[in-house]
């Protein structure tokens, strides 16, 4: 199926760095970005997929980065969904996409390479559930986080550490978040009112990039380095 009028550009800041960062082993999905389209194939047929990404703009004299979510079903059945982005990213774009049936997720830029991802350590490291609060905790200044419970939904937060969608309001290195602060930009879903085992989580750092994903092994379990 095709979605046009993507929306909800939901951040801009300076561009500092670029970090790479390891693929997905065995992943199922397919991603690529074709002019201003998006294609994702090997989706769950009559599945949903959450499509986001970061858009780097080095058109001004001060690079900005961009972030980008939106979420489109495979209502026909033939397990590819299609995203029209209305002009094409700059090569320095990278995006995701997660099927919400499976949990699988992939990674595209307009070059043609696959972003690499951080390691499943590296991802422990930096996203984890705390056993104590219940929130989650994610290591970075500044982020686009993306929650997907497979069969649910999917839902966005973008947060700063310290910052107003920062729990706990203090700038100590790490954002705190509540699984109810998520939005649905579709409005079609709820946010859940906790996390649980099975959850995907997708860590995109605003400033360089680096992605970490991370399934959710139980409260606690992704890793309490990063929680409180």
């Amino acid at each position: 199926m095709r979605l046009n009028g993507p929306k909800l550009w939901t951040v801009a800041v300076f561009l500092t760095a670029l970090v790479a960062l390891a693929a997905p082993a065995g992943a199922q999905l397919g991603l690529s970005v074709a002019g201003s389209r998006l294609q994702v194939t090997g989706v769950s047929p009559g599945g949903r997929v959450a499509l986001f990404g970061i858009v780097r703009d080095f058109s001004n004299i001060a690079p900005v980065v961009s972030t980008r979510f939106a979420s489109a079903a495979d209502d026909d059945g033939d397990g590819q969904v299609s995203l029209d982005l209305a002009s094409p990213p700059p090569a320095q774009s990278k995006f995701f996409a997660v099927d919400i049936r499976s949990g699988e997720f992939v990674g595209a830029t307009p070059a043609g390479r696959t972003p690499l991802m951080a390691s499943a350590a590296a991802a422990r490291s930096v996203v984890s559930v705390s056993a104590r609060t219940g929130r989650l905790g994610v290591a970075l200044r500044l982020a686009d986080v993306v929650l997907v419970r497979p069969d649910v939904g999917a839902w966005q937060k973008v947060a700063g550490d310290g910052g107003a969608g920062d729990e706990d309001g203090i700038p100590d290195g790490t954002i705190t978040l509540a699984a109810s602060s998520f939005a649905d930009p579709g409005g079609s879903v709820a946010a859940p009112a906790g996390f649980q085992r099975g959850d995907v989580v997708v860590a995109i750092d605003t400033h360089t990039g680096a992605a970490y994903a991370t399934v959710i092994e139980g409260a606690g379990a992704a890793g309490d380095g990063a929680g409180k």
